[in-house]
Protein backbone atom coordinates (compact mmCIF):
# COMPACT_ATOMS: atom_id res chain seq x y z
CA UNK A 1 0.00 0.00 0.00
CA UNK A 2 1.34 3.44 -0.83
CA UNK A 3 4.45 3.91 -2.21
CA UNK A 4 6.60 0.91 -1.27
CA UNK A 5 10.43 2.45 -1.96
CA UNK A 6 9.02 5.26 1.04
CA UNK A 7 9.11 5.66 4.34
CA UNK A 8 5.59 5.65 5.38
CA UNK A 9 3.69 7.31 9.01
CA UNK A 10 -0.11 6.90 8.53
CA UNK A 11 -2.19 9.08 10.72
CA UNK A 12 -5.33 6.98 11.52
CA UNK A 13 -8.86 7.74 13.57
CA UNK A 14 -10.52 5.38 14.27
CA UNK A 15 -12.31 3.18 12.00
CA UNK A 16 -10.64 4.19 8.97
CA UNK A 17 -8.61 1.25 8.80
CA UNK A 18 -5.55 1.27 10.23
CA UNK A 19 -4.94 -2.96 10.46
CA UNK A 20 -6.07 -3.32 7.27
CA UNK A 21 -3.29 -0.18 5.91
CA UNK A 22 -0.93 -2.15 7.37
CA UNK A 23 -2.16 -5.62 6.07
CA UNK A 24 -2.04 -3.80 2.29
CA UNK A 25 1.33 -2.59 2.87
CA UNK A 26 2.80 -6.04 3.84
CA UNK A 27 1.09 -7.53 1.00
CA UNK A 28 2.32 -4.68 -1.09
CA UNK A 29 5.77 -5.54 -0.28
CA UNK A 30 5.39 -9.28 -1.20
CA UNK A 31 4.13 -8.27 -4.99
CA UNK A 32 7.30 -6.08 -5.24
CA UNK A 33 9.07 -9.50 -4.67
CA UNK A 34 10.19 -8.85 -0.89
CA UNK A 35 11.11 -12.17 0.70
CA UNK A 36 8.18 -12.46 3.64
CA UNK A 37 11.43 -13.14 6.36
CA UNK A 38 12.49 -9.87 5.96
CA UNK A 39 9.88 -8.22 6.39
CA UNK A 40 9.21 -7.36 9.94
CA UNK A 41 5.82 -6.47 11.66
CA UNK A 42 5.37 -5.37 15.41
CA UNK A 43 1.92 -5.40 16.91
CA UNK A 44 1.29 -4.94 20.58
CA UNK A 45 -0.24 -8.35 21.88
CA UNK A 46 -0.53 -11.40 20.67
CA UNK A 47 -4.17 -11.48 19.79
CA UNK A 48 -3.22 -8.79 17.30
CA UNK A 49 -0.58 -10.40 15.49
CA UNK A 50 -2.78 -13.50 15.06
CA UNK A 51 -5.63 -11.56 14.03
CA UNK A 52 -2.74 -9.70 11.84
CA UNK A 53 -1.33 -12.83 10.22
CA UNK A 54 -4.68 -14.21 9.88
CA UNK A 55 -6.32 -11.23 7.44
CA UNK A 56 -2.65 -11.20 5.06
CA UNK A 57 -3.53 -14.53 4.23
CA UNK A 58 -6.98 -13.81 3.67
CA UNK A 59 -6.50 -11.03 1.75
CA UNK A 60 -4.11 -12.80 -0.46
CA UNK A 61 -6.23 -15.49 -1.16
CA UNK A 62 -8.68 -13.52 -2.16
CA UNK A 63 -6.89 -11.47 -4.33
CA UNK A 64 -3.73 -12.88 -4.88
CA UNK A 65 -3.82 -16.61 -4.90
CA UNK A 66 -0.32 -17.43 -6.80
CA UNK A 67 1.35 -15.68 -4.01
CA UNK A 68 -0.91 -16.66 -1.49
CA UNK A 69 -0.01 -20.53 -1.92
CA UNK A 70 3.77 -19.32 -2.13
CA UNK A 71 3.28 -17.79 1.38
CA UNK A 72 1.04 -20.23 3.12
CA UNK A 73 3.69 -22.83 2.62
CA UNK A 74 5.85 -20.64 4.45
CA UNK A 75 3.52 -18.71 6.60
CA UNK A 76 5.27 -19.99 9.92
CA UNK A 77 8.32 -17.97 9.14
CA UNK A 78 6.16 -14.43 8.97
CA UNK A 79 7.72 -12.18 11.29
CA UNK A 80 4.99 -10.92 13.00
CA UNK A 81 4.75 -10.54 16.10
CA UNK A 82 4.42 -8.67 19.56
CA UNK A 83 7.64 -5.78 20.16
CA UNK A 84 8.10 -7.73 23.16
CA UNK A 85 8.62 -11.25 21.46
CA UNK A 86 10.53 -9.76 18.60
CA UNK A 87 13.06 -8.33 21.88
CA UNK A 88 12.92 -11.78 23.54
CA UNK A 89 14.30 -13.47 20.47
CA UNK A 90 16.90 -10.73 19.74
CA UNK A 91 18.04 -11.57 22.84
CA UNK A 92 17.81 -14.91 22.93
CA UNK A 93 19.73 -15.21 19.69
CA UNK A 94 22.80 -13.04 21.22
CA UNK A 95 22.07 -14.78 25.02
CA UNK A 96 25.86 -15.48 25.63
CA UNK A 97 27.13 -12.81 24.21
CA UNK A 98 25.08 -10.64 26.74
CA UNK A 99 25.67 -12.71 30.05
CA UNK A 100 21.63 -13.56 29.74
CA UNK A 101 20.39 -16.84 30.50
CA UNK A 102 19.29 -18.17 27.09
CA UNK A 103 16.07 -19.72 29.04
CA UNK A 104 14.83 -16.69 30.18
CA UNK A 105 11.09 -17.52 31.04
CA UNK A 106 8.83 -14.18 31.02
CA UNK A 107 6.75 -13.80 33.74
CA UNK A 108 2.95 -12.19 33.51
CA UNK A 109 1.93 -8.93 34.92
CA UNK A 110 0.10 -10.80 37.85
CA UNK A 111 3.19 -12.43 38.86
CA UNK A 112 5.02 -9.15 38.47
CA UNK A 113 2.79 -7.82 40.91
CA UNK A 114 3.14 -10.33 43.51
CA UNK A 115 6.82 -10.24 43.26
CA UNK A 116 6.83 -6.93 44.19
CA UNK A 117 4.47 -6.26 46.99
CA UNK A 118 6.32 -9.31 48.69
CA UNK A 119 9.55 -7.22 47.91
CA UNK A 120 8.25 -3.76 49.42
CA UNK A 121 7.33 -5.82 52.55
CA UNK A 122 10.73 -7.88 53.07
CA UNK A 123 12.79 -4.37 52.35
CA UNK A 124 10.66 -3.32 55.56
CA UNK A 125 11.27 -5.82 58.07
CA UNK A 126 15.09 -5.00 57.18
CA UNK A 127 16.67 -2.86 59.07
CA UNK A 128 18.40 -1.00 56.30
CA UNK A 129 15.07 -0.87 54.46
CA UNK A 130 12.80 0.60 58.26
CA UNK A 131 15.84 3.47 58.13
CA UNK A 132 15.26 4.20 54.45
CA UNK A 133 11.28 4.62 54.94
CA UNK A 134 11.82 5.81 58.80
CA UNK A 135 13.62 8.95 57.10
CA UNK A 136 10.66 9.14 54.34
CA UNK A 137 8.38 9.03 56.94
CA UNK A 138 9.29 11.82 58.93
CA UNK A 139 9.11 13.81 55.35
CA UNK A 140 5.53 13.87 55.74
CA UNK A 141 3.89 15.98 58.30
CA UNK A 142 1.05 12.94 59.13
CA UNK A 143 3.96 10.60 59.97
CA UNK A 144 3.37 7.21 59.59
CA UNK A 145 -0.35 7.22 58.50
CA UNK A 146 1.52 8.23 55.11
CA UNK A 147 3.06 5.25 55.13
CA UNK A 148 0.06 4.18 51.76
CA UNK A 149 0.89 7.55 49.71
CA UNK A 150 4.76 6.60 50.28
CA UNK A 151 3.98 2.83 48.71
CA UNK A 152 1.81 4.73 46.30
CA UNK A 153 4.45 6.67 45.02
CA UNK A 154 7.17 3.77 44.57
CA UNK A 155 4.08 1.91 42.76
CA UNK A 156 3.89 4.57 40.41
CA UNK A 157 7.66 4.40 39.88
CA UNK A 158 7.56 0.69 39.18
CA UNK A 159 4.94 1.16 36.97
CA UNK A 160 7.26 3.75 34.68
CA UNK A 161 10.03 0.90 34.55
CA UNK A 162 12.18 0.69 32.88
CA UNK A 163 12.78 4.37 32.33
CA UNK A 164 13.17 4.70 35.48
CA UNK A 165 16.00 2.25 35.84
CA UNK A 166 17.97 4.37 33.51
CA UNK A 167 16.86 7.06 35.37
CA UNK A 168 18.33 5.68 38.52
CA UNK A 169 21.82 5.51 36.77
CA UNK A 170 21.64 9.54 36.59
CA UNK A 171 22.35 12.45 38.87
CA UNK A 172 19.32 13.00 40.79
CA UNK A 173 17.77 17.21 41.20
CA UNK A 174 16.71 16.98 44.78
CA UNK A 175 16.90 15.60 48.27
CA UNK A 176 13.12 14.41 48.04
CA UNK A 177 13.49 12.78 44.89
CA UNK A 178 16.56 11.41 46.01
CA UNK A 179 14.89 9.73 49.33
CA UNK A 180 12.24 8.64 46.97
CA UNK A 181 14.34 7.09 44.29
CA UNK A 182 16.23 5.63 46.69
CA UNK A 183 13.43 3.83 48.73
CA UNK A 184 12.29 2.39 45.30
CA UNK A 185 15.82 1.42 44.22
CA UNK A 186 16.27 -0.93 47.43
CA UNK A 187 13.39 -2.26 46.63
CA UNK A 188 13.72 -2.73 43.38
CA UNK A 189 17.20 -4.54 44.36
CA UNK A 190 14.93 -7.04 46.44
CA UNK A 191 12.48 -7.53 43.19
CA UNK A 192 15.14 -8.18 41.05
CA UNK A 193 17.11 -10.69 43.25
CA UNK A 194 13.69 -12.60 43.69
CA UNK A 195 13.15 -12.92 39.70
CA UNK A 196 17.25 -14.21 39.71
CA UNK A 197 15.66 -16.75 42.22
CA UNK A 198 12.82 -18.19 40.39
CA UNK A 199 14.70 -17.75 36.78
CA UNK A 200 12.58 -15.44 35.43
CA UNK A 201 12.12 -11.99 33.96
CA UNK A 202 9.43 -9.50 33.54
CA UNK A 203 8.22 -7.12 30.44
CA UNK A 204 10.07 -4.13 31.98
CA UNK A 205 13.38 -6.19 31.92
CA UNK A 206 13.05 -7.25 28.38
CA UNK A 207 13.11 -3.84 26.91
CA UNK A 208 15.51 -2.96 28.93
CA UNK A 209 18.32 -5.59 28.17
CA UNK A 210 17.15 -4.49 24.74
CA UNK A 211 18.18 -0.88 24.72
CA UNK A 212 21.03 -1.48 26.74
CA UNK A 213 22.65 -4.82 24.25
CA UNK A 214 22.74 -1.76 21.53
CA UNK A 215 23.52 0.88 23.42
CA UNK A 216 25.96 -0.51 26.19
CA UNK A 217 27.08 -3.90 25.28
CA UNK A 218 30.40 -4.59 23.82
CA UNK A 219 28.63 -6.99 21.34
CA UNK A 220 26.02 -4.40 20.20
CA UNK A 221 27.48 -3.54 16.62
CA UNK A 222 27.46 -7.35 16.48
CA UNK A 223 23.44 -7.04 17.18
CA UNK A 224 22.50 -4.24 14.75
CA UNK A 225 24.61 -6.24 11.85
CA UNK A 226 22.82 -9.55 12.61
CA UNK A 227 19.64 -7.43 12.75
CA UNK A 228 20.08 -5.51 9.30
CA UNK A 229 21.22 -8.45 7.75
CA UNK A 230 17.36 -10.21 8.01
CA UNK A 231 14.84 -7.14 8.07
CA UNK A 232 14.75 -4.84 4.82
CA UNK A 233 10.94 -3.55 6.10
CA UNK A 234 9.39 -2.70 9.46
CA UNK A 235 5.81 -2.55 10.17
CA UNK A 236 4.60 -1.15 13.91
CA UNK A 237 0.99 -1.21 14.05
CA UNK A 238 -1.04 1.14 17.31
CA UNK A 239 2.32 3.31 17.62
CA UNK A 240 0.44 5.66 19.06
CA UNK A 241 1.04 2.92 22.23
CA UNK A 242 4.59 2.92 21.85
CA UNK A 243 6.99 3.78 24.71
CA UNK A 244 9.79 6.23 24.78
CA UNK A 245 12.10 3.32 25.88
CA UNK A 246 10.90 1.23 22.69
CA UNK A 247 10.47 3.76 20.40
CA UNK A 248 14.29 4.27 21.12
CA UNK A 249 15.26 0.47 20.30
CA UNK A 250 13.41 0.63 17.26
CA UNK A 251 15.55 4.27 16.35
CA UNK A 252 18.72 2.50 17.05
CA UNK A 253 18.20 -0.88 14.99
CA UNK A 254 17.41 1.62 11.99
CA UNK A 255 20.01 3.86 12.73
CA UNK A 256 21.65 3.39 9.03
CA UNK A 257 18.42 3.29 7.26
CA UNK A 258 18.18 6.61 8.14
CA UNK A 259 21.51 8.00 7.57
CA UNK A 260 21.44 6.76 4.23
CA UNK A 261 24.32 4.57 4.38
CA UNK A 262 25.10 0.57 5.07
CA UNK A 263 25.33 -2.38 2.52
CA UNK A 264 21.55 -2.21 1.42
CA UNK A 265 22.33 1.16 0.13
CA UNK A 266 25.25 0.55 -1.78
CA UNK A 267 23.30 -2.26 -3.36
CA UNK A 268 20.87 -0.02 -4.28
CA UNK A 269 18.04 -1.53 -1.52
CA UNK A 270 15.91 1.00 0.41
CA UNK A 271 14.66 -0.34 3.58
CA UNK A 272 11.59 1.35 4.91
CA UNK A 273 9.85 1.85 8.02
CA UNK A 274 5.66 1.84 8.56
CA UNK A 275 4.02 3.57 11.15
CA UNK A 276 0.60 3.52 11.36
CA UNK A 277 -1.69 4.80 14.52
CA UNK A 278 -3.65 7.42 16.22
CA UNK A 279 -2.31 9.88 18.69
CA UNK A 280 -5.82 10.56 19.75
CA UNK A 281 -6.52 6.93 20.93
CA UNK A 282 -3.28 7.00 23.32
CA UNK A 283 -4.62 5.93 26.56
CA UNK A 284 -2.16 3.51 28.09
CA UNK A 285 0.26 5.91 29.53
CA UNK A 286 -0.06 3.88 33.12
CA UNK A 287 1.63 1.23 30.49
CA UNK A 288 4.39 3.22 29.55
CA UNK A 289 3.18 4.38 26.79
CA UNK A 290 4.08 8.00 25.37
CA UNK A 291 2.24 10.01 23.40
CA UNK A 292 5.03 12.91 22.77
CA UNK A 293 6.50 9.92 21.10
CA UNK A 294 4.06 9.82 17.71
CA UNK A 295 4.84 13.51 17.33
CA UNK A 296 8.37 12.79 17.55
CA UNK A 297 8.70 10.36 15.82
CA UNK A 298 7.51 11.73 12.43
CA UNK A 299 9.44 14.66 12.67
CA UNK A 300 12.63 12.88 13.46
CA UNK A 301 11.54 10.31 10.50
CA UNK A 302 11.12 13.70 8.15
CA UNK A 303 14.13 15.24 8.74
CA UNK A 304 16.28 12.23 8.06
CA UNK A 305 14.54 10.43 5.45
CA UNK A 306 13.26 13.89 3.66
CA UNK A 307 11.84 12.95 0.32
CA UNK A 308 12.00 9.33 0.86
CA UNK A 309 9.54 9.75 3.88
CA UNK A 310 5.76 10.66 3.90
CA UNK A 311 2.98 11.34 6.05
CA UNK A 312 -0.08 10.51 5.81
CA UNK A 313 -3.75 11.51 7.55
CA UNK A 314 -6.56 9.38 6.99
CA UNK A 315 -9.72 10.82 6.94
CA UNK A 316 -13.01 8.19 6.23
CA UNK A 317 -14.25 6.55 9.03
CA UNK A 318 -15.98 3.30 7.77
CA UNK A 319 -17.20 1.75 10.79
CA UNK A 320 -19.78 4.43 12.15
CA UNK A 321 -22.76 6.60 11.04
CA UNK A 322 -22.59 10.12 9.86
CA UNK A 323 -24.50 12.01 13.13
CA UNK A 324 -21.85 9.78 15.19
CA UNK A 325 -18.68 11.02 13.50
CA UNK A 326 -20.25 14.63 13.06
CA UNK A 327 -21.04 14.83 16.86
CA UNK A 328 -17.26 13.55 17.81
CA UNK A 329 -15.80 16.08 15.31
CA UNK A 330 -17.96 19.16 17.17
CA UNK A 331 -17.18 17.52 20.57
CA UNK A 332 -13.86 16.60 20.66
CA UNK A 333 -12.53 19.51 18.32
CA UNK A 334 -13.50 22.01 21.40
CA UNK A 335 -11.40 19.49 24.10
CA UNK A 336 -8.44 18.44 21.97
CA UNK A 337 -6.67 21.73 20.95
CA UNK A 338 -2.83 20.79 21.25
CA UNK A 339 0.47 22.91 21.26
CA UNK A 340 4.11 22.79 20.16
CA UNK A 341 5.09 22.95 24.10
CA UNK A 342 3.18 20.69 25.71
CA UNK A 343 3.04 17.55 23.03
CA UNK A 344 1.10 15.27 25.24
CA UNK A 345 -1.97 17.55 24.49
CA UNK A 346 -2.84 15.96 21.03
CA UNK A 347 -4.42 18.14 18.36
CA UNK A 348 -7.83 16.96 17.36
CA UNK A 349 -8.49 16.23 13.50
CA UNK A 350 -11.86 15.75 11.61
CA UNK A 351 -12.44 12.68 10.37
CA UNK A 352 -15.44 12.51 7.34
CA UNK A 353 -18.22 9.63 7.54
CA UNK A 354 -18.20 6.59 4.77
CA UNK A 355 -21.04 4.91 5.46
CA UNK A 356 -24.70 5.87 4.50
CA UNK A 357 -27.09 4.53 7.63
CA UNK A 358 -28.72 6.65 9.57
CA UNK A 359 -28.33 6.93 13.41
CA UNK A 360 -28.67 9.58 16.36
CA UNK A 361 -27.14 10.76 18.98
CA UNK A 362 -28.68 11.95 22.02
CA UNK A 363 -27.69 13.18 25.75
CA UNK A 364 -29.41 13.41 28.56
CA UNK A 365 -28.28 15.85 31.15
CA UNK A 366 -29.47 15.35 34.76
CA UNK A 367 -29.81 18.06 37.31
CA UNK A 368 -28.99 17.75 40.88
CA UNK A 369 -26.45 15.89 43.02
CA UNK A 370 -26.01 12.66 41.39
CA UNK A 371 -23.39 11.80 44.17
CA UNK A 372 -26.10 11.04 46.44
CA UNK A 373 -28.37 7.87 47.31
CA UNK A 374 -30.94 9.30 45.76
CA UNK A 375 -29.48 10.91 42.80
CA UNK A 376 -27.85 7.80 41.83
CA UNK A 377 -31.15 6.15 42.22
CA UNK A 378 -32.51 8.82 40.09
CA UNK A 379 -29.73 8.40 37.34
CA UNK A 380 -30.50 4.36 37.11
CA UNK A 381 -34.36 4.48 36.57
CA UNK A 382 -33.76 6.86 33.72
CA UNK A 383 -31.14 5.05 32.36
CA UNK A 384 -33.24 1.54 32.54
CA UNK A 385 -36.61 3.40 31.35
CA UNK A 386 -34.22 4.48 28.31
CA UNK A 387 -33.08 1.28 27.28
CA UNK A 388 -36.86 0.20 27.67
CA UNK A 389 -37.87 2.31 25.12
CA UNK A 390 -34.55 1.55 22.86
CA UNK A 391 -35.59 -1.81 22.77
CA UNK A 392 -38.00 -3.33 19.93
CA UNK A 393 -38.24 0.49 18.70
CA UNK A 394 -34.64 1.82 17.33
CA UNK A 395 -33.87 0.61 14.19
CA UNK A 396 -30.13 -1.06 13.77
CA UNK A 397 -27.78 -1.41 10.75
CA UNK A 398 -25.21 -4.03 10.85
CA UNK A 399 -23.75 -6.30 7.71
CA UNK A 400 -26.78 -8.01 7.50
CA UNK A 401 -29.38 -4.76 6.74
CA UNK A 402 -31.67 -3.40 9.14
CA UNK A 403 -33.17 -5.03 11.83
CA UNK A 404 -34.68 -3.68 15.47
CA UNK A 405 -32.77 -3.42 18.17
CA UNK A 406 -32.43 -6.20 20.80
CA UNK A 407 -30.74 -6.02 24.40
CA UNK A 408 -27.72 -7.14 22.93
CA UNK A 409 -27.12 -4.20 21.03
CA UNK A 410 -27.16 -2.19 24.08
CA UNK A 411 -24.17 -1.06 26.16
CA UNK A 412 -24.16 0.89 29.61
CA UNK A 413 -21.08 2.85 30.15
CA UNK A 414 -19.90 2.86 33.42
CA UNK A 415 -17.80 5.58 35.38
CA UNK A 416 -17.47 3.20 38.62
CA UNK A 417 -18.93 -0.06 40.02
CA UNK A 418 -19.82 2.09 42.60
CA UNK A 419 -23.46 2.66 40.32
CA UNK A 420 -24.07 -1.32 39.66
CA UNK A 421 -26.39 -2.10 42.91
CA UNK A 422 -28.86 0.74 41.44
CA UNK A 423 -28.42 0.35 38.02
CA UNK A 424 -29.15 -3.67 38.47
CA UNK A 425 -32.09 -2.44 41.24
CA UNK A 426 -33.47 -0.43 38.53
CA UNK A 427 -33.67 -3.08 35.93
CA UNK A 428 -34.95 -5.58 37.29
CA UNK A 429 -37.64 -3.30 38.61
CA UNK A 430 -38.80 -2.90 34.53
CA UNK A 431 -38.04 -6.84 33.76
CA UNK A 432 -34.91 -6.00 32.31
CA UNK A 433 -32.76 -8.43 33.80
CA UNK A 434 -33.23 -11.95 35.65
CA UNK A 435 -29.82 -12.58 37.44
CA UNK A 436 -29.40 -13.65 41.11
CA UNK A 437 -25.37 -12.35 41.18
CA UNK A 438 -25.03 -8.88 42.59
CA UNK A 439 -21.68 -8.40 40.52
CA UNK A 440 -22.71 -10.12 37.36
CA UNK A 441 -23.38 -8.13 33.96
CA UNK A 442 -25.18 -8.82 31.00
CA UNK A 443 -24.06 -6.83 27.70
CA UNK A 444 -26.67 -4.94 27.01
CA UNK A 445 -24.42 -0.86 18.91
CA UNK A 446 -26.21 1.33 21.13
CA UNK A 447 -24.49 3.53 24.27
CA UNK A 448 -25.92 5.30 26.86
CA UNK A 449 -23.72 7.39 28.79
CA UNK A 450 -24.21 8.98 32.42
CA UNK A 451 -22.82 12.31 32.42
CA UNK A 452 -22.01 13.96 35.80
Amino acid sequence: MFDTGKSIFISSPAGSGKTESLARRYISLLKNNVPLERILAITFTDKASAEMKERILRILKQEEPEIYREVFEKSYRMRISTIHSFYLKLLKRFALDLDIDPSLNVCDDFISKILWDESIYSVLYSEEGQEIFKTLLSEFSEGVKNFAKIKELIDSLFYKRPLVDLILEETLESDENELILSAFKFCLDEYNKRKKSLGIIDFADIELFAYKSITHNPEWANILFAFDEQTDHILIDEFQDTSRIQWMIIYKLTEEWRAGIGKKRSEGLKPTIFLVGDDKQSIYGFRGADVEVFSEAREELKKWLQDEFQYIELEKNYRSVPEIVNFVNELFSRIMQGDLVNRWKTNYSHFKPDRTAKGSVELSILEGDLKTEEGRKYEAELIADKILKIKDKLKIHDNFGERICNFSDIAILLRSRTHLENLERALRKLSLIHISEPTRLLSISYAVFCLK
